[in-house]
C-alpha cells in the first residue's frame, strides 16, 4: 500500500515536470517562430532595397535593367535629364 502511494507521488511529480517542460518548449518554439518571421521580413525588405539599388545603378549606366523591362515599358528608376 505504501509502495503504491510512493509510485503515485512519483507519477504526479513526473507529470508536473513534463507539463512544465512541455509549456517551456512551446514558449520557446513560438518565440523562435516569431524571430524567424521577423528575419524573413527583414530579408525581404533587404532584397527589395538591393534590387532597387541595382536597378538604379544599371539604369544610370544607360542600360535597361530587367526589373524595369518586367515592370514598365519606360524606366523610372532615374529621372530623365
Amino acid at each position: 500500500m505504501a509502495n503504491e502511494y510512493q509510485l503515485r507521488l512519483k507519477d504526479m511529480s513526473y507529470s508536473e515536470k513534463m507539463k512544465e517542460l512541455t509549456d517551456k518548449f512551446i514558449q520557446e518554439k513560438d518565440e523562435l517562430k516569431r524571430q524567424l518571421q521577423l528575419l524573413r521580413s527583414e530579408k525581404d525588405k533587404e532584397e527589395a532595397r538591393h534590387d532597387e539599388e541595382v536597378c538604379v545603378c544599371v539604369c544610370m549606366l544607360g542600360r535597361v535593367c530587367a526589373i524595369c523591362v518586367g515592370a514598365r515599358a519606360v524606366c523610372v528608376c532615374v529621372p530623365v535629364c
